[in-house]
C-alpha cells in the first residue's frame, strides 16, 4: 500500500478520499473496514453504503476472504499480511483479534451491514413501520408490475372527470396515443419532483397564476390587440412606390393586403402575418425587402425593422402563453395519474424506490419520532462509509448527513465514530437517477467544516497511484482529460486532473485508433427501399451498413487476437474471449450485429446485459405469428412472418408473392389461390393453415406455450436468429401468463398491450471465458485486458420535453415549435450539463482498460460531430510524442453474391432418398403429439441414425426433428490422416502437398508448414518448391479470408449406404461400416469452408500448366466439381454452395461455375 492508502483507510481518522479509476478505492474501502475491526469497532456497529449490489457483494466477500485467510495463515505470513495493511508490525493484541474475527463473523447475530442505500432504507422502514405510517410488510415495486400499475392507470384516466377528459383530448391533439403511456411513465419517474411541486401549488389553477404573473403575461387577446395596433400604424399609404425588385414588392403588397384587414381578420391570419416576417423556426427573415428599397425609402424599412423585433417578441410571448397552456394541463394530469399511482401502491402495499428514500428521509425529520430512531441506530451505527459518493441523489445525502449530524452532535458514546467518503467527480455519470454532481463538489468542504466544528479530526487525501492501466492507456486518458480541461475549465480542476503514476512500469501497454468505417454506398448512390427488389429489377449493388462492417472487423480482429496466443502482460496467460471488453453507450442495432458476428465465429460472448423483449428478434417473430392468426390480411407483417424461421423464405419468393398478387388482393388471399401443383407455396399454405387451425383450438394463453414448447419452435429460433434467447423466451412466457392471468384472456389485447410497453428485462450474463459486450453506466467499477470502444461517433441527444428548473418550476412544451427563448435558454443549459456527463463517460469508458485500448466507429458519411468521442480522442493523441500510423488491412468484410436460383440435383437416388423423405415427415406432421410419443418407443437402431443425421441437416422445424430415418445416412467423416508414401514410386509430390495444406487449415496457420512431418519426406527440390508455394499463399488475401472467416473442414469424406445393388455406387470406392451397415466413400472434398448459409467448396490441383479459363480445365476435373456440388446442395438444400479450384503451381485461385 501506498502512503495515501494508508492514510485512507486510517480507523481513527474522518476522511473524504478522491479516487481516480484504478487507484485501488475497493482495497481502500475493504482495508478500512478491516483495520477498523482490528482496532476494536464491532461487526454491527459499521455501515457502508455502496451503489450497487454488485459492489456490496464484492466488498463483503473480500472482507470475509481476508479474514477466512488470517484465521488459517500461519504466525509469519499473518503478521507479513498486517504489516503490508497497516504500515508498521502489527502488535501482539491486533495479531490475536485478527485471528479471532473469523470466529466472530460466524458467531455474530447481526453482522456488518454492507449494502446499497435503498437496502438501508428499506431494513430502517421495516424497523421502524409504525413510526413511518407504512405497512411492515411491504413489497418493492419491480418493472413488470410498474407497467400493470400504468395500464391501471391509463384506464382510470379514460373513467376520469370532464376536467381530465378536456386535458387528455388537448394532448391528443398535438401527440399520438401513445405518448399518452410515455407520459405517465415520465411523471412516474419524476414523481418526487411533482409530489413537491403538488405541495406547494394546490391546483393546476394556481400554478397557472403563479406562471402568468413570473413570466409577466396577460391574456392572448390582449397580446394581440396591443400588436394589432402597433402593426396598422404604418404610413405604408403615404408613399408612391416604384419597387423594381421581385421580393421587395411580393413583401409590400402582402403587407398592405394584411394592413387592411379588420381586427378579427386579422386574429385568423395571425400565423401568416407572422410567417411574412419569421421563419418557420420562428426566427426573423434576413432579406424581407432589398437594399434598394432601404436606399429609396428608409423611414419606411426602418419601420419594418422595428415591426419585425415587435412580431419577434409577440411569437415569443405568445410561444410561452402556448406552454403554460401545456404545463396547465400536464399538472391535471400529473395530479390524477400520482394519485392513482399512490392508490395502487397503498392498497397493494407497494412501495417503489423513490419511496424508499422518501419516507426514510421523512422518517428521520419528523419531531415527534426522530430522536428515538436517531437513538435507536447511535447504539448500532458508530462508522458509516460511502462508496462512489458522486453518484448519491440530494436526497439520499440528505439522509446519510441526517446519521452523520447526530454522530458530530455527541449523539454518539462512542468519540471514536468516524465518517469516511470516497468518490471521483469525473466518474459521475448518473444524472439521470438523481445525482447531482455539484452536490458533490460542496459537500467536502462543508463537511470539513463540520469537523472542525466538531473538533474532529479529517482529512482529505486523493489517491494518485494506478495499479489498472499500463503507462500507454494512463498517458492518452490524461492526454484527451487535459485537452478536455483547457475548452471547458469548468468540468474539471487541476486538482482532479493529477497526472497518475503507474504502478505497472515495466508492462507494456498499447493504444488503438482505428479508421472511421463509412458506410458503402450503391454504384449510383441511388436510395434502396427494398434491396432485394431493385437488385432483381436494375441490378444494383446495394449498400452494406457501416455498423455491420464494424461488427465484422471487430470480430475478426478478436478471432485473430485470440488465435495468435499471445500473453498479456496483465494475466501473463495467452489471449482468451474474458480478456475483450467491448463498451458502447447504446444498446442498438449495432450491438445485435456485433453479437452474431462473434458468434458466427465460434467466440463465445455473453451477450447483451439489458434487452428489450420488443426488440428481440425471436420475440418479434412469435408476435407476428400471433398477429397472423388474428389477422392474416396485414400484408406487412405476413411478410415479416414468412421471412422468419417459421417460414423461411426467400426474400425473392417474398418479392414474388408482392409483385404477383392483385393490388386489392391481400398476400394471404393471393398465397389461398395459388396452383395445387406448385408444392413450394402449398406447403407454406398448409402450415399458415395449421398455425391458424391451432390458435383456434386452444385458449390465448396457451397458444405461445404451444408453439414454443409443445411444437419445439424454441431451439428453431435460437438456431437460425442465432442469439442466446433461451432466458429471453422464458421472460417472455412469464409476461404472456401475468398478462392473462392480471388482466384479460384475449390475446389481440395482448399484442396491444404488449406493443404499447417497452418491457426490459435485465440479464445476468455469463462472464467466464465470455467476450463481454456492456454499457459504459454497466461497466462502473469493471476492468479488462483489453477494452474496444466502438460506439464514439454520436453525440447525446437531451430528451425533450418536461423540463425542470432549479427551483423547482415545471414546464412543459407540447410541441418543439412552441419553444418560448426562456424555454430554449433552459434547455441549452440542460444539452450542456449532459454534454459535460458525455465526457465523464468517456472518462469512465477508458480508464476500464488494463493493457490495450482500441477507439472506432461506424457513421454514414466521413464527416463526424465535431466534439464527439472519436474526434476528441484522435485530436489530443495527435499531440502525444511518439504516437506512429501503422497501415494495417482491417477490411475483413466480404459482400457475398446471392444466389436466386435453385440447382437441380442430378443424382436421381439421393433426389428419391430426400422425397420421400419429405413426404415422409409431412405425413406425420399432422400428429405432432402421437409422433413424439412414438419415437420414445423406437429402436436403438433407428434412434442411433436419427442421431448421426441430426448432425448434418439443419433441422429447421418441428417436423424434421422427429422423423424415423430408417433407410437414410449421409453423413460428412474426417478419417484418419494416411501415409504420403503411395506405391511403387514413393513420394507423391501432390498428395504430400495436400496433406500439408490439411494440417495449415486445421491450426489456421500458415506458417506452421515447417513444422509438420510430411516435409522431411520431401527431397530438397519439393521442399523449396513448396516452401515458395505457401509463402505466396501466406500473401493470398482470399486464401486468409477462408482460413479466417469460416468453418474449416479438411479431407471430407462422403458416403452413402447403397440401397440397391448398384454397381454404379460399389466399383471403385472405398468403404466402411456403421452399425453393421457398409457405406461407400464415393468422394473426398479438399476444403470444405462454411460461413452462416454459405460454402465454398475448394479442390487443390498440382498440376504443371495451369488453364487460364474454365474452358481449358480438363473435363474430369469439372465433372469431381459438380459431383461435390451436387452432393453438398442435398446435404445442405439452404445453402449457397460455390465451387473454386486451387492451382497450387501459381497459387491462384479459380472460380468454377456449376
Amino acid at each position: 500500500m501506498n502512503i495515501n492508502q494508508l492514510i485512507a483507510s486510517d480507523p481513527y481518522v474522518s476522511c473524504w478520499v478522491s479516487a481516480s479509476a484504478g487507484t485501488g478505492k475497493t482495497k481502500v474501502l475493504t482495508d478500512r473496514v478491516l483495520r477498523l475491526l482490528l482496532s476494536g469497532a464491532k461487526l454491527q456497529k459499521i455501515l457502508c453504503l455502496t451503489f450497487t449490489n454488485a459492489a456490496a457483494n464484492e466488498m463483503l466477500d473480500r472482507v470475509i476472504a481476508q479474514l477466512k485467510s488470517w484465521a488459517c495463515m500461519d504466525n509469519a505470513m499473518l503478521v507479513a499480511s498486517m504489516h503490508n495493511m497497516l504500515g508498521i508490525n502489527p502488535t501482539d493484541s491486533q495479531v490475536l483479534r485478527a485471528r479471532s474475527l473469523c470466529n466472530e463473523y460466524l458467531q455474530a447475530k447481526e453482522n456488518i451491514a454492507i449494502q446499497t442505500i435503498h437496502s438501508f432504507c428499506q431494513n430502517l422502514l421495516q424497523k421502524f413501520s409504525v413510526e413511518a405510517g407504512i405497512n411492515a410488510n411491504f413489497t418493492i415495486l419491480d418493472e413488470l408490475k410498474t407497467k400493470e400499475i400504468i395500464y391501471f392507470i391509463q384506464q382510470n384516466l379514460i373513467h376520469s372527470s370532464s376536467e381530465i377528459h378536456v386535458s387528455l383530448e388537448f394532448i391528443a391533439n398535438y401527440k399520438h396515443e401513445n405518448s399518452i403511456t410515455q407520459l405517465i411513465d415520465n411523471i412516474i419517474a419524476d414523481q418526487r419532483k411533482f409530489l413537491s411541486l403538488l405541495e406547494h401549488y394546490s391546483t393546476a389553477e394556481d400554478y397557472q397564476t403563479f406562471l402568468m404573473q413570473n413570466f409577466s403575461l396577460s391574456d392572448k387577446e390582449s397580446i394581440v390587440k396591443q400588436f394589432f395596433v402597433k402593426f396598422t400604424q404604418c404610413p405604408v399609404f403615404d408613399y408612391d412606390y416604384q419597387i423594381s425588385n421581385k421580393i421587395s414588392s411580393q413583401f409590400v403588397a402582402k403587407f398592405i393586403e394584411y394592413k387592411k384587414l379588420d381586427y378579427s381578420s386579422f386574429i385568423q391570419q395571425l400565423d401568416e402575418i407572422m410567417a411574412l416576417f419569421l421563419t418557420n423556426n420562428g426566427l426573423k427573415r434576413r432579406n424581407l425587402i432589398s437594399q434598394d428599397f432601404k436606399n429609396k425609402y428608409p423611414d419606411l424599412s426602418e419601420y419594418f425593422s422595428l415591426l419585425q423585433e415587435d412580431i419577434l417578441q409577440v411569437h415569443d410571448r405568445l410561444n410561452t402563453l402556448k406552454i403554460i397552456e401545456s404545463t396547465y394541463h400536464l399538472y391535471r394530469i400529473s395530479t390524477a395519474v400520482l394519485h392513482f399511482y399512490q392508490q395502487y401502491k397503498l392498497s397493494h402495499n407497494y412501495l417503489d424506490y423513490d419511496d424508499l428514500i422518501r419516507y426514510t428521509h421523512k422518517l428521520l425529520r419528523n419531531t415527534s419520532s426522530k430522536d428515538w430512531i436517531l437513538y435507536k441506530l447511535d447504539q448500532s451505527i458508530d462508522h458509516i462509509l460511502v462508496d462512489e459518493a458522486q453518484d448519491n441523489s440530494l436526497e439520499q445525502w440528505n439522509i446519510v448527513l441526517t446519521l452523520l449530524n447526530d454522530l458530530l452532535a455527541g449523539g454518539n458514546k462512542n468519540n471514536n465514530s468516524t465518517f469516511f467518503v470516497v468518490g471521483d467527480k469525473k466518474q459521475a455519470i448518473y444524472s439521470f437517477q438523481g445525482a447531482d454532481v455539484e452536490v458533490f463538489n460542496t459537500l467536502s468542504r462543508e463537511l470539513n467544516s463540520s469537523f472542525n466544528v466538531a473538533k474532529k479530526p479529517f482529512k482529505s487525501v486523493s489517491l494518485d497511484v494506478s495499479y489498472r492501466s499500463t503507462h500507454e492507456v494512463l498517458n492518452v486518458v490524461h492526454a484527451v482529460f487535459t485537452d478536455i480541461s483547457l475548452q471547458m475549465p469548468e468540468l474539471f480542476s487541476s486538482d482532479d486532473l493529477v497526472k497518475l503514476k503507474c504502478n505497472r512500469e515495466a508492462d507494456h501497454g498499447l493504444v488503438q485508433l482505428w479508421d472511421i468505417v463509412v458506410e458503402n454506398k450503391s454504384k449510383d448512390g441511388k436510395e434502396v427501399f427494398w434491396p432485394i427488389a431493385d437488385a432483381l429489377d436494375n441490378g444494383i449493388q446495394t449498400s452494406m451498413q457501416s455498423s455491420y462492417m464494424l461488427a465484422k472487423q471487430i470480430a475478426h480482429y478478436v478471432n485473430l487476437q485470440i488465435l495468435s496466443k499471445r500473453v498479456l502482460p496483465s494475466t501473463k496467460q495467452a489471449i482468451q474471449c474474458s480478456d475483450f471488453l467491448i463498451l458502447v453507450r447504446r444498446r442498438n442495432e449495432f450491438v445485435k450485429q456485433l453479437v452474431s458476428e462473434l458468434r458466427k465465429l465460434n467466440l463465445k460472448v455473453s451477450g447483451i446485459d439489458r434487452v428489450s423483449l420488443q426488440d428481440h428478434l425471436s420475440i418479434i417473430d412469435l408476435i407476428a405469428l400471433a398477429k397472423f392468426v388474428i389477422d392474416p390480411d396485414d400484408d406487412l407483417n405476413l411478410a415479416c412472418l414468412l421471412k422468419s424461421p417459421f417460414i423461411d423464405c426467400a426474400e425473392e419468393d417474398i418479392y414474388f408473392l408482392c409483385r404477383s398478387k392483385k393490388h386489392k388482393d391481400s398476400i394471404w388471399q393471393f398465397l389461398t389461390t395459388i396452383e395445387k401443383d406448385n408444392l413450394y407455396y402449398q406447403s407454406i399454405v398448409s402450415k399458415l393453415h395449421k398455425f391458424i387451425v391451432l390458435y383456434c383450438s386452444s385458449t390465448p394463453d396457451y397458444f405461445f406455450h404451444l408453439v414454443i414448447e409443445v411444437l419445439n419452435y424454441r431451439q428453431v429460433l435460437i438456431n437460425i436468429n442465432i442469439d442466446d434467447g433461451n432466458d429471453i423466451i422464458d421472460e417472455f412466457l412469464k409476461v404472456v401468463e401475468y398478462f392473462f392471468k392480471s388482466f384479460s384472456n384475449s390475446l389481440r389485447e395482448f399484442i396491444i398491450w404488449f406493443d404499447s410497453n417497452n418491457i426490459e428485462i435485465k440479464r445476468d450474463v455469463d462472464t467466464q471465458d465470455c467476450i463481454n459486450i456492456m454499457t459504459v453506466h454497466a461497466a462502473k467499477g469493471l476492468q479488462a485486458p483489453i477494452v474496444i470502444l466502438p460506439d464514439t461517433t454520436t453525440l447525446p441527444i437531451s430528451p425533450s420535453g418536461i423540463l425542470w428548473n432549479n427551483d423547482g418550476n415545471m414546464l412543459w412544451s407540447i410541441q418543439s415549435k412552441h419553444c418560448d427563448n426562456y424555454l430554449k435558454t433552459q434547455a441549452g443549459i440542460l444539452k450542456h450539463a449532459d454534454y459535460q456527463e458525455y465526457l465523464r463517460l468517456l472518462y469512465v469508458a477508458m480508464t476500464r482498460a488494463e493493457d490495450e485500448l482500441i477507439i472506432c466507429g461506424y457513421n454514414t458519411a466521413a464527416t463526424l460531430p465535431q466534439r464527439c468521442w472519436y474526434n476528441i480522442i484522435k485530436e489530443s493523441m495527435s499531440k502525444i510524442p511518439g504516437i506512429s500510423r501503422r497501415e494495417c488491412n482491417l477490411d475483413f468484410t466480404c459482400i457475398n453474391k446471392v444466389v436466386y436460383n435453385r440447382v437441380e440435383s442430378s443424382s436421381e437416388l439421393l433426389t428419391q432418398i430426400i422425397n420421400s423423405f419429405q413426404e415422409e415427415a409431412a405425413s406425420k406432421y399432422s400428429n405432432l403429439l402421437e409422433c413424439k410419443s412414438h419415437i420414445q418407443d423406437i429402436s436403438q437402431a433407428e434412434h442411433d441414425y436419427k442421431s448421426l443425421v441430426k448432425q448434418i441437416f439443419d433441422f429447421r422445424f418441428e417436423l424434421n426433428r422427429i422423423l424415423e430415418l430408417k433407410f437414410l445416412s449421409v453423413n460428412l467423416i474426417s478419417l484418419s490422416s494416411f501415409s504420403p508414401l503411395e506405391g511403387e514410386h514413393g513420394i507423391n509430390y501432390g498428395v504430400v502437398c495436400h496433406k500439408i495444406l490439411e494440417e495449415i487449415t486445421k491450426n489456421r496457420n500458415i506458417k506452421l508448414f515447417l513444422n509438420t512431418s510430411y516435409v522431411k519426406l520431401l527431397t530438397i527440390k519439393q521442399k523449396n518448391k513448396v516452401e515458395e508455394i505457401l509463402n505466396v499463399l501466406i500473401a493470398n488475401q482470399e486464401f486468409n479470408y477462408l482460413l479466417n472467416s469460416y468453418e474449416l473442414k479438411s479431407e471430407v469424406n462422403l458416403g452413402i449406404m447403397c440401397l440397391s445393388d448398384n454397381s454404379d455406387i460399389r466399383s471403385n470406392n472405398d468403404a466402411f461400416y456403421i452399425d453393421d451397415t457398409k457405406v461407400f466413400v464415393f468422394k473426398r472434398i479438399d476444403l470444405l469452408a462454411i460461413k452462416n448459409n454459405h460454402i465454398v467448396i475448394v479442390d487443390y490441383k498440382t498440376d504443371f500448366l495451369v488453364p487460364e479459363t474454365q474452358l481449358e480445365v480438363q473435363s474430369s476435373y469439372l465433372k469431381q466439381l459438380k459431383s461435390y456440388h451436387d452432393i453438398i446442395k442435398l446435404i445442405y438444400p439452404m445453402h449457397t454452395v460455390n465451387t473454386k479450384i486451387l492451382w497450387l503451381e501459381n497459387v491462384c485461385f479459380m472460380n468454377i461455375k456449376i
